[in-house]
This record gives C-alpha cells, sequence and structure tokens, in this order.
C-alpha cells in the first residue's frame, strides 16, 4: 500500500474533525447564516493568503499560476458547493439536505469512473449504499417533504463537490491551497449582499475570526491535500464522518441528545466507512 494512500486517509479524517466542529460553534453566535459564511470567508481567504506570502515569500502571484486550471476551478466548484449548502439549509430541512448531500460518493464514484478512468470495487458501492442508509436513518425523524428548491440545492451541491473532488484527484502534486482562496472569495461575492458587515457583536466577530483563521482553513487545507491523494468515491465517502461528528460534537457540548434512530444511522454509516476504509488498507486498491 503506497504510503500516499494512507496519508489521503489520514488527511479527509482530520479535515472532518475540524470540519465537522462548525455546527457546534455556529451555536454560540447571534448572526444569521449569510453573515457567518461572509465573514468565516474573509478570514479564511486572507489567512490562506498570509500563508501562500510566507511559504512562496511574497509570490503569490506565482502560487496561484503554480495551480493553474486545476486550483481555479476547484476552488470555484467548493466555493458555489458552501454556498449552495447554505442555500439549502435556508430553503428545506437540516435532514433533507444532509441527506441528499449524502449522494455525492455515488457522484464522485461515477465521475472518477468516467474521467479518471478509476474502477471502484463491489465493497466500496456496498459501503456508499450503507453510508447513505446510515444517514436516512440518522435524521429519519426530522425528514419531510421540504421545499423543492431546497432539496434541488443540496443535490446541485452534492454533484458540485463531487467534480471538485475529481479535479482534485486529477491535478497530480501541485500546492492546491490557492483554491482555498479562490473558494473563500466566491462564498464572499455571493454572501455580500446578505451579510451584516457593521453590527456583528464583537464577541461574535472574535469566533467567527477563530472560525475562519483555525477550523474552515484548517478543514479544506486538510481536505485538498487529501483528495489528491485517494480515488474520488473513497474521498467522498470517508468526508461523510463528518455527518457524524457534528452531532457528537453538539451532544457533549450542550447536550443536545440524538435521538434512537440517530445513533442507530450513525453507528450504520460508520460501520459502513470504517469497514471501507479497513479494507482499502489490506490492498493496494483496484480502484486507486
Amino acid at each position: 500500500m503506497p504510503n500516499t494512500h494512507l496519508s489521503g486517509i489520514v488527511l479527509i479524517v482530520s479535515s472532518t474533525i475540524f470540519l465537522s466542529l462548525a455546527g457546534v460553534i455556529i451555536r454560540a453566535l447571534s448572526v444569521d447564516e449569510w453573515t457567518i459564511v461572509f465573514w468565516r470567508s474573509l478570514f479564511m481567504t486572507v489567512t490562506m493568503l498570509a500563508v501562500l506570502a510566507v511559504t512562496k515569500r511574497g509570490r503569490i502571484d506565482a502560487a496561484f499560476r503554480e495551480a493553474g486550471r486545476a486550483g481555479l476551478f476547484t476552488g470555484i466548484l467548493l466555493g458555489f458547493a458552501l454556498v449552495l449548502y447554505v442555500f439549502s439549509i435556508s430553503r428545506t430541512t437540516v435532514a433533507n439536505t444532509l441527506v441528499l448531500i449524502a449522494l455525492a460518493p455515488l457522484f464522485a464514484a461515477l465521475l472518477g469512473m468516467a474521467f479518471l478512468k478509476e474502477r471502484v470495487r463491489p465493497a466500496a458501492w456496498g459501503a456508499m449504499v450503507a453510508a447513505a442508509v446510515g444517514i436516512a436513518l440518522m435524521f429519519l425523524e426530522r425528514m419531510d417533504g421540504g421545499e423543492l428548491l431546497g432539496n434541488i440545492f443540496a443535490i446541485v451541491a452534492a454533484v458540485v463537490y463531487a467534480i471538485s473532488i475529481v479535479i482534485m484527484r486529477g491535478s497530480g502534486g501541485v500546492n492546491l491551497i490557492p483554491a482555498v482562496c479562490v473558494a473563500g472569495l466566491v462564498s464572499m461575492a455571493v454572501t455580500l449582499p446578505y451579510a451584516d458587515l457593521s453590527t456583528v457583536p464583537v464577541r461574535d466577530m472574535i469566533i467567527l475570526a477563530a472560525m475562519g483563521i483555525g477550523q474552515i482553513s484548517l478543514g479544506l487545507v486538510l481536505f485538498v491535500f487529501g483528495a489528491q491523494r485517494l480515488p474520488p468515491a473513497e474521498t467522498a465517502l470517508i468526508a461523510l464522518v463528518e455527518t457524524i461528528l457534528a452531532p457528537l460534537w453538539v451532544w457533549l457540548a450542550i447536550n443536545e441528545v440524538p435521538s434512537d434512530w440517530a445513533l442507530i444511522g450513525g453507528g450504520i454509516l460508520f460501520a459502513a466507512v470504517f469497514a471501507n476504509t479497513a479494507l482499502s488498507l489490506r490492498r493496494r486498491p483496484s480502484f486507486g
């Protein structure tokens, strides 16, 4: 098993830890979701530009040129995926959004087969189906017909997310930190008309800065580097661990106890991801 495969798994799992903290942190804020996304993205973009300035000795333009089209398109897609997620949860239930976004591994697998010629093992297909069932059970009690537009946004987000994963996988070893900068700029541009730019409480601004500098920046950087090392289907499947961790942090932090169905579904999801990852570590993946 190549070290790059194991490091990819570690990077994606690590990214889910940071990204899953968003829910419990957002619970501590008093501002709306548009303001959260804008300011978090602003702090993230500034942080990533500072990192590039230090690592490239001020030659930020060179970093963007090195990232090339892969960096540009990855950033645009990730930026829109972040915004589409917000659009979805503001127009349908969070449960509907998460269940539909769980289709991303399927889309990633199909796109990986079509464009990267990466074959997906039967065990991986089974893990994707089990993971989707697990997520559906996690939010069974909260699902409803929802608003059609919100559900459509969630499906589009899953597709956009999957495309970005395929591009990252096919980008080779290029530095994709510029892609995180582009993602921040895109999400800032989309949310700017709706964001509160003047009356955010100091406490909230400190939390938003911490989210942008630490939580989302580290999460996305770990994710883009991990996605370069794994097949698209496996990347998207492991990333579903975020769906388990997010309610876990809320449970531990503010004692919001999950339902029995949520615990059962989370167990199925964890088992599916764990089994697929364990199998992939036992031998060189036939789809990677």
